[in-house]
């Protein structure tokens, strides 16, 4: 429903470009794909389209698709991925050690028993669990820290259920705390800084920011197509 209330909204307001962000499958999506087609259509406008990723030059997984659409006059170029650095970056690159954060941050994000259990289990998926500093970032998703839990968001009430974590996997990971060596999840802070979002930023919880940062466009990812779109008109 967001997505169609936006472009019914842009061409409300006849507007002379549009800026869409997704989950990769949105390329492939056969009612967002025609969708696009006839707003461009309609607005004598061009379309760009291009899955992002933000780990071809950070330290994190984040692929998104992106989604420009323009005036014709404007003549955007084709939308180029995000520049690839030689090695690939790696968590270490970025911190070297794990922070120490105050007591009751460390809290709000330890493991559990049953949680680490469940991660170590291979019915729910094989992927990396221990954050390593010599690789990427596997990617944070909205329902990380959560998930034996109610969403923190108000999304759902109640924990992802066993067939779903077997199903589809149970996607999360953790890092071993400077504090105490006990298994926790990422700070907020420390997820806001893998994202590529601001540092310094309060949140109600740790657990409310995760579940925040996990639904969010990385900046990164954002300027690199604003900027193309400022190329093509001249800015």
């Amino acid at each position: 429903q967001p997505f169609y209330s936006t472009l019914h909204l842009a061409w409300e307001q006849q507007m002379g470009a549009v800026i869409l962000e997704c989950v990769p499958m949105a390329l492939e999506a056969a009612h967002i794909q025609d969708a696009l087609q006839r707003f461009a259509w309609s607005m004598n406008m061009t379309l760009q389209q291009r899955v992002l990723h933000l780990s071809n030059c950070w330290p994190c997984s984040r692929t998104r698709w992106w989604c420009l659409i323009t005036l014709r006059e404007y003549q955007i170029e084709v939308l180029p991925d995000l520049p690839r650095t030689e090695p690939p970056p790696v968590v270490g690159d970025l911190l070297s050690e794990w922070p120490i954060w105050p007591s009751e941050i460390e809290e709000q994000v330890r493991l559990t028993a049953q949680e680490y259990q469940l991660y170590m289990n291979p019915i729910f998926g094989t992927d990396q669990r221990h954050l390593r500093m010599d690789k990427a970032s596997p990617c944070i998703l909205h329902s990380y820290g959560s998930i034996l839990e109610a969403c923190p968001c108000g999304c759902r009430s109640y924990p992802l259920s066993p067939h779903r974590l077997e199903r589809d996997g149970a996607r999360g990971f953790f890092v071993q705390s400077s504090t105490d060596q006990q298994m926790r999840y990422l700070t907020a802070q420390e997820a806001a800084f893998l994202l590529t979002m601001p540092t310094g930023t309060k949140y109600a919880s740790e657990k409310f920011g995760l579940s925040l940062l996990g639904q969010c466009a990385a900046p990164a990812q954002a300027l690199w197509v604003v900027a193309h779109l400022l190329r093509g008109v001249g800015l």
